[in-house]
């Protein structure tokens, strides 16, 4: 009889631990963010994107633009681009865009310069309603690929800076 009592608490046990390892290993895979890598210029220059809710947006005068849930990515060839994009119905030039974001306040992570800003203050540009701050980054190489990363998660956009592949 004590034999079979055992015999139930180890069953109970080990139910119990697989439960919580399949319960955790829905949780891990939920939350992570899943990325695709995406060739962002005609040379071959690629970046890491995340899936979620990812939307090509176009290509205007040589400026190509993403946005995925809380994102956005812009990337032009400052050599064949003639500075001027339609984005969202909103005519500006992109060293405008660039300025906006240069203004705030900025921070170190991981060697690249962080910008800091309201979400509000590119509401207009990217067309998404996010509340907190955004982060911005900017990468150019020397073969004119300019990047703008602009993100709601300071880790995402990290990692999209570090997964960049210049061509």
């Amino acid at each position: 009889m004590v034999l079979i009592m055992e015999n139930k608490k180890i069953m109970l046990l080990v139910v119990l631990i697989l439960i919580i390892c399949v319960a955790a290993g829905v949780i891990l895979t939920l939350n992570t963010i899943q990325y695709e890598r995406v060739e962002i210029s005609p040379n071959g220059t690629s970046i890491e994107i995340p899936t979620d809710h990812r939307e090509y947006v176009g290509d205007v005068s040589g400026v190509k633009c993403w946005k995925w849930n809380y994102g956005v990515l812009l990337s032009y060839d400052d050599s064949a681009v003639n500075n001027s994009i339609n984005f969202s119905g909103l005519s500006i030039g992109f060293d405008m865009v660039e300025k906006l974001i240069k203004q705030n306040s900025k921070t170190n992570i991981d060697g690249y310069e962080v910008y800091m800003l309201d979400s509000n203050t590119l509401e207009s540009i990217v067309k998404m309603d996010i509340d907190g701050k955004f982060y911005c980054i900017f990468l150019d190489d020397a073969n004119h690929d300019t990047v703008v990363i602009c993100c709601n998660d300071k880790d995402v956009a990290v990692h999209m800076a570090h997964s960049i592949d210049y061509k």
